[in-house]
């Protein structure tokens, strides 16, 4: 059997708490929506890749979410961001890794919103990585 490009999904949905929405109203925090983009940019964007006779370049990858579920997508709709994983390609587990930035953030109707950057690893097994629970790794 010949060795193949392997992908992982990943996973994560946005919830921003917010308190004190207009002051003197309630202390009782407010769910807000929120919206962005995520771009995953690996570690090793050219690969050279013995086990699969080729080399590998994987270009950065887009994801989106929307205020009506806050669930990160493919550009077109579909649940979850489809990446390349570490199996096959040649890597020690652990190598092949994955910058996360976001951009475009809104909630409270405020479009200069911010979240951290960070990077973690391919799972190298195919499973699915949730963002919100990932070991993040230092940039």
């Amino acid at each position: 059997m010949t060795a193949a490009l392997t992908y992982f999904q990943v996973t994560q949905v946005f919830t921003t708490i917010q308190t004190n929405q207009t002051p003197g109203t309630s202390t009782t925090p407010v769910v807000e929506p929120s919206s962005g983009t995520a771009i995953f940019t690996c570690s090793h964007p050219e690969i050279e890749s013995a086990p699969l006779d080729q080399t590998v370049s994987i270009d950065p990858i887009m994801g989106r979410w929307s205020s009506v579920d806050g669930v990160l997508s493919e550009l077109d709709g579909v649940p979850g961001v489809g990446l390349t994983d570490n199996q096959f390609l040649g890597l020690d587990p652990g190598v092949l890794t994955y910058r996360v930035d976001y951009s475009n953030l809104v909630w409270d109707n405020n479009s200069d919103q911010n979240l951290d950057s960070f990077r973690f690893a391919a799972p190298g097994d195919g499973s699915t990585v949730d963002l919100t629970t990932v070991t993040r790794l230092p940039l």
